[in-house]
């Protein structure tokens, strides 16, 4: 059963059988964030334009089209995001099967964080040393016990090859990215820039050695659509789960972004960044993985794929 223990009227914890899951919190904590760092970045942009009107007035216009950007974007942003949720009948479908996937996969347990917005289907991430198991409620709600298994596995795949380690690689590279964008737009221009006009070339620095880097993440996401299915021994399972992600991600997309022109003026951030291979390939290559005969006393599928090792 689930403990939740209460700490000042809010659950420090809530557990159910081993897992961890994060406690429930308000979509407005988020929703505040958000909404800050919009006004955050327009107030970046308008000094942009200001400090270098007498100067570096294309600059200044540039960099505060890229706030602007931004700020739209965030906004946009702030109104789709939720809140993170708890229910018991999610800790009864979820536990156990993680539990399983992990002992499998000879990987520890990550902690568990449903949110009920649509932003992402399913990932996992670190915070503070900790691995995060991030799931969509929703999304979770649309899929079946299988689909739900299948997708399971696909990211315990990403923590027992210890994937997240690229993901901070990719952070830290971007940065330096980042970094030596806004110095040598400084050194071109005779370093007399406002700050925000540096922030602005990091930011488009950032975005381009980003979708660089995005495209050797692809890698890992086909091994782990490959070893997820050998995981839960259900390749079909997993195939119709991306699906339904798909569907679920264009949904989320167009409520972001919004029909053309929106989608036009909130470009580049609109575009999709190239970290996955395009969903049609990736479940044409499962569809493609037939299940074999289960041994004597087994009722779940099995595939002949290679064993999942840390």
């Amino acid at each position: 059963m689930s403990e939740q223990p209460v700490s000042n009227g809010e659950p420090s914890a809530v557990r159910f059988r081993g897992v961890e899951f994060q406690p429930p919190r308000g979509r407005m904590r988020f929703r505040g964030r958000l909404w800050f760092n919009s006004v955050y970045f327009l107030a970046l942009g308008v000094w942009a334009v200001a400090g270098s009107w007498h100067q570096h007035r294309v600059l200044g216009l540039v960099a505060g089209l890229v706030y602007l950007e931004l700020t739209l974007a965030v906004f946009r942003v702030s109104t789709l995001v939720g809140g993170v949720v708890y229910r018991e009948e999610l800790g009864e479908r979820i536990a156990p099967v993680l539990e399983d996937l992990c002992t499998r996969a000879a990987c520890s347990l990550p902690k568990v964080v449903i949110r009920d917005d649509a932003v992402r289907a399913a990932s996992v991430r670190k915070s503070r040393g900790r691995v995060l198991l991030v799931l969509s409620g929703p999304y979770v709600d649309q899929v079946d016990d299988r689909q739900m298994r299948a997708v399971l596995a696909h990211e315990v795949v990403h923590i027992a090859r210890d994937d997240l380690n690229w993901a901070k690689a990719r952070v830290w590279l971007s940065l330096t990215f980042a970094a030596a964008g806004g110095i040598t737009l400084g050194s071109l221009a005779g370093g007399d820039l406002v700050l925000p006009v540096y922030g602005a070339a990091g930011l488009v620095a950032l975005m381009v050695a980003n979708v660089g880097l995005s495209t050797f993440n692809r890698r890992l996401e086909r091994r782990a659509d490959m070893e997820g299915a050998s995981l839960c021994g259900d390749p079909a399972a997993l195939a119709s789960a991306l699906g339904v992600a798909k569907t679920f991600s264009d949904e989320a997309r167009l409520r972001l972004f919004g029909p053309r022109p929106w989608r036009w003026i909130l470009s580049p951030l609109s575009w999709r960044m190239p970290t996955h291979p395009p969903m049609s390939d990736r479940i044409l290559r499962l569809s493609e993985l037939v299940p074999v005969k289960p041994p004597a006393g087994m009722t779940e599928p099995t595939v002949p794929l290679p064993e999942v090792t840390q």
